[in-house]
């Protein structure tokens, strides 16, 4: 999951970001397709291949963020084979994933015992995109997963939170099951907010940057099975859209908290770019804050690379999105 961009600040603080040495060549960007096919950032996965470990899995403040750094790798052709042992393990040791009432495994709620909806999705779609040798766990988390969505779109599972149904939605694609995706994504739908933007908070009534993209994607991964409900869903992105071009500064990036959000900015990348959009101001502002240590720069973390940006920023570095993942599945 996503922390509040304050909350983002509080763990930098914490925790000191690891950085490795390789080389690295920063080309000029035109636009999402040619940052792909120039570069794959080699020295930013190799970054991003030591920001996290299997016990920062484990660690609440940074599960989301772990997972989500694998993810993106998935994106320079890691996969599951290229692991350490001790990670592969936590998609596959179930004592480790799912615990039991004693010690609650990542995905379980240690107060209800109950799944998280949107990290489980996010595990289910990290799962795929890094070929995990865990089908038989994928199978069973995709159906509990059927059974939070099969009310509301697992909307009161997700305590009203947009991110989460949108890694709902990811994961349950992920897995080619798009009769609950649809669920999830119309239940998504009905949280768009009056300004077009979408946010983790239901009592807060303007969006933000981050969860406005990543469910901008969510939405793009499926068509819904009549005219109405894509007309409607088409609807819903264009305002999303509108609400990012709105709110960018400069037309080239995003801010948060009085300080440059170069996460939301990535984010805006992706989602901008799944819906058709041009977004090489983005992208070149985006390059612009890769250090010499492969990562992206922080707002607290002036001239080096911060962990929990480059987690959400390499696939937008390179031209991609969570849908490109999902279509090379």
């Amino acid at each position: 999951m996503f922390e509040p961009k304050s909350g983002l600040r509080k763990i930098a603080t914490i925790i000191t970001v690891t950085t490795v040495a390789s080389a690295i060549s920063l080309g000029s960007i035109s636009g999402a397709a040619s940052a792909a096919s120039n570069t794959q950032l080699p020295k930013t996965v190799a970054f991003l291949k030591s920001a996290f470990t299997a016990s920062d899995i484990q660690t609440r403040m940074t599960t989301g963020f772990a997972l989500e750094s694998l993810i993106q790798l998935a994106g320079a052709g890691i996969t599951a084979g290229d692991l350490d042992a001790a990670t592969v393990a936590e998609f596959t040791n179930p004592s480790l994933v799912l615990g039991n009432k004693k010690r609650p495994g990542y995905l379980m709620d240690s107060a209800t015992f109950t799944l998280k909806p949107g990290l489980t999705g996010k595990f289910l779609f990290a799962s795929k995109v890094l070929k995990a040798p865990n089908p038989v766990k994928q199978a069973r988390l995709t159906a509990s997963l059927d059974e939070i969505v099969k009310t509301d779109g697992g909307a009161s599972a997700s305590q009203g939170n947009a991110q989460d149904v949108a890694w709902v939605v990811l994961g349950l694609q992920s897995q080619s099951d798009l009769a609950s995706a649809r669920k999830a994504a119309a239940a998504l739908m009905k949280m768009q907010l009056a300004d077009g933007g979408f946010n983790y908070d239901p009592t807060l009534t303007t969006g933000g940057t981050d969860v406005t993209a990543i469910a901008i994607q969510a939405l793009k991964s499926l068509n819904f099975a009549t005219k109405a409900s894509n007309t409607k869903r088409n609807s819903v992105v264009s305002k999303a859209v509108a609400f990012l071009k709105r709110t960018d500064v400069n037309n080239n990036h995003f801010e948060a908290w009085g300080d440059l959000d170069p996460n939301g900015t990535a984010y805006a990348i992706m989602g901008l770019q799944a819906a058709g959009q041009n977004v090489a101001p983005y992208a070149t502002w985006l390059r612009g804050k890769v250090q010499a240590d492969g990562g992206i720069e922080a707002p607290w973390a002036i001239g080096s690379g911060d962990r929990y940006v480059t987690a959400q920023g390499y696939l937008p570095l390179i031209g991609k999105t969570y849908l490109t993942l999902l279509a090379a599945i």
